[in-house]
This record gives structure tokens, sequence and C-alpha cells, in this order.
């Protein structure tokens, strides 16, 4: 039975994907869209990639500082590993990159997985709040752009993409009531679960951090690499790079919607969103959804070629410590 529950929950979050794939794309002209692609600038792609990487690493060792006080303390390697793997799964099953990383570190370390996903909750937390003061500080800078938006949206749209961008709103926040309703009515018995002790001391390991500037310090630093990455990646097409940096930070903003949206990977909300964003700031359609194609591409290429070495890496580390295991004993 619980096969086919998660066989009908990614099929429905294919089927979104794709719904939301189609209406960004229908009606695009193909030969235009590949010429305004033709001309990209692969040095502001290359500058966004490594950027990226500085992301990733910031958050192997954030998450190191919250492994610390629970008596852990893996390799910033082997954390950086599994924090790629995580990504590479959830571009395959919407949220099961939290989970797959706290394996790969268990296989790696020895770390049980309450405890650790506890501390990837206590990470989200932090990103959330984080997100959240990015969010607030936009929200200020380009208020009446973004006010006047909400306020003539439905006046400027066709009767069709209305009710399309109606139905999609209160999808999302069906699905929002939904878990917030299970969680509610299953809170006892999910507190009393030996798993969830695991998890909340996981959680509370934030508050016995040594050093809470530093861990401060990656937080916002994560976040102004990903500000950055968009900053490069609209540098890279002619009719984006023109846009000013507070732009990038709105952009950015929209586009994390798009990622949170459980979709597989953002795929389809992602291109959705950042094109309708870039819309907003003057960009044609054709121009924003090859932004949102390419931008997005660039992403996925980056998690799969870092989650494939980290892949190939971590068999090999992994196994070797197996073998290893006879030998010690004797």
């Amino acid at each position: 039975m619980e096969k086919f529950k998660n066989l009908g929950k990614y099929l429905i979050s294919f089927l979104l994907a794709s719904g939301l794939l189609y209406y960004v794309y229908k009606g695009q002209n193909i030969s235009s869209l590949l010429a305004e692609l033709s001309q990209t600038n692969y040095l502001w792609i290359l500058l966004s990639f490594l950027v990226a990487i500085l992301a990733h690493v910031s958050r192997a060792i954030r998450w190191n500082m919250l492994l610390e006080p629970l008596g852990y303390k893996p390799s910033i390697f082997n954390t950086f590993n599994a924090v790629m793997l995580g990504y590479g799964a959830n571009f395959i099953f919407p949220r099961a990159g939290e989970v797959a990383r706290c394996g790969i570190l268990y296989k790696s370390d020895d770390i049980p997985v309450d405890k650790s996903i506890g501390t990837v909750v206590a990470e989200r937390i932090v990103d959330l709040i984080t997100m959240m003061v990015f969010m607030a500080v936009t929200f200020l800078l380009e208020f009446k752009t973004l006010m006047g938006f909400v306020l003539k949206y439905n006046q400027n749209q066709t009767t069709s993409d209305s009710l399309f961008k109606t139905y999609f709103f209160y999808l999302i926040l069906f699905m929002v009531v939904i878990g917030a309703g299970i969680l509610y009515f299953f809170r006892n018995r999910i507190l009393k679960m030996k798993f969830v002790k695991g998890l909340m001391e996981g959680i509370l390991s934030i508050k016995d951090c040594k050093n809470i500037p530093l861990f401060i310090f990656h937080s916002v630093f994560i976040w102004f690499c990903y500000y950055l990455m968009m900053y490069f990646a609209l540098k890279s097409l002619p009719s984006t790079s023109h846009l000013s940096p507070i732009i990038s930070l709105s952009l950015l903003m929209i586009s994390t919607m798009g990622m949170i949206i459980p979709v597989p990977g953002g795929i389809g909300a992602y291109h959705f969103l950042v094109t309708e964003g870039l819309v907003l700031y003057g960009v044609n359609k054709e121009s924003g959804a090859a932004f949102a194609g390419i931008s997005h591409s660039l992403q996925i290429l980056e998690i799969f070629v870092l989650a494939g070495f980290s892949f190939f890496v971590s068999s090999y580390l992994i196994s070797k410590a197996k073998n290893k295991k006879p030998t010690d004993n004797n």
C-alpha cells in the first residue's frame, strides 16, 4: 500500500512539473529560443558554477558545526559528499535528499540517522529564517514594483492565464494546509516515537554550537553565493545582462519559491516563476523562458556533476572501510 502512495505522490509531482513546463514553453518559437541560447556567455556560467561549489562547501562546514555538539566529527570531505548526493536525490525524488544525505553519512561515519536528520531540520529552520530576512530586504527595496504587479496582475492577463495561476496558487495552499493538519492531528503519536527523540536532539544541537558567529556567517554566506549565482547567470544572456543587482536579488527570491514547491528539482515551477518574474521586469516572455531554461539546466548540470563525483568517491571510501574491518579485528 505504501508503494502505491509513493507512486501516486511522485505521479502528481511529475504531472504538476510537466503542466508548468508546458505552460511556460507552449507557443514558443523554438528557433528564436535556440538563437537566444546561442548568445550565452559561458564565462559567466563558469563563475556561477564556481560560486555554487563555494555554497556547497560552506553548507558542509556548517553541518559539521551542528554535528560536533552531538559528539561526531566527520571530515568536511565526507559531509560535502553527503550534501551533494542529497541534492542529487532531490532532483529524482522530491524531499528525499535530506534522508539520503544522512544515510550516506551513516555509512561513511556511523552517525545515527535520527540525530543527523535533526541537524538537517535545524539547518532548514536557519535557512528559512535567513531566506525570510533576504525576502524582507527584497520587498522593502522593490516594494513599488512588486505591489504594483500584485494589484494590476489580473488586469494584464487573459482569462485562461488568470485561471491557471489561481489554481496553481490554491494547489500549493491546499498542500500546505493538508501537511499542517496531518502534523496537528498526529502530533502526540509522533512525539512519542524514539526516532523523534533523536530528531529533537539534532535540532537542539544548534544551541550548543561552539562558534555561533561563524555559524551565522556561513548561513548568510550560503545565500550570498546563491545571489551571486543568479547575478552571474543573468549576465550570461544579452536579454537579461542589463538587469540590476537588486533585481537579481528579487529573482533569487522568486526562483527559491520555485525550488521549494514539491516537484522534482523544481522543474516546471522554477521555469514558471522565473519567467513571470522576468516579465515583471520588462523582459519578454521568450527571453525569460530562455533564461529560466539555461539557469535551471546549469543547476542540474552542476548538481549531477558534483553528485556523480561524490557518489564514486563515497562508494570507494565506504568499500575500502568495509574491507579493512576484518583485518582490524585480527
